[in-house]
């Protein structure tokens, strides 16, 4: 029991003021963005900051049920943080998942794509993006990635950690 406690006040002390660590389908999503919102309310953020951690914390979401191993029993199963950096007075998103490796190196591209382009750039490349029909409809289609990017105070932070010969533990954090 006192090991929970020490977890939970690890936590705070590096900022983290949302966790969830589990399966995700869109019913328990829509759960955690009401939590999230009341959470976030209370912590009286700017209206403007609460949006784009709401939109980059559902992209990142999207992005895990996109890229969650095939190997896995479940639909999407993923872990989030999000927090808040004393220090730099910044929000982030974080989110983890296990993804095939061999899905790794097109969505490092994608990353840092994203991440070579400055904001004017990356919404005319969103909008080239969009245009493209073959990227309309298709899941991974690198959209959400450049949505993330567009909201972001610094590039895109990402790792993937060797699992096995065929997963890998996807990171990526976006600072706000």
């Amino acid at each position: 029991m006192e090991n929970f406690f020490e977890i939970k006040k690890s936590l705070e002390k590096k900022g983290i003021i949302f966790v969830f660590n589990g399966i995700i389908n869109q019913d328990i999503l829509i759960g955690i963005m009401k939590t999230l919102e009341k959470k976030l309310a209370h912590l009286n953020i700017e209206q403007n900051i609460m949006y784009d951690l709401f939109t980059i914390f559902v992209e990142q979401m999207q992005n895990i049920t996109n890229y969650v191993s095939k190997n896995n029993d479940f639909d999407s199963e993923g872990v989030v943080f999000i927090g808040y950096n004393n220090s730099n007075n910044n929000y982030f998103v974080v989110t983890g998942n296990l993804m095939s490796k061999a899905e790794m190196q097109k969505l490092k591209n994608r990353i840092d794509k994203a991440n070579s382009l400055n904001k004017k750039e990356l919404r005319e490349y969103y909008k080239e993006m969009r245009r493209d029909s073959k990227n309309r409809h298709s899941k991974g289609a690198g959209l959400g990635i450049l949505e993330i990017a567009k909201r972001v105070s610094k590039a895109l932070e990402y790792k993937f950690i060797d699992i096995d010969e065929n997963e890998v533990f996807y990171i990526l954090k976006s600072t706000i």
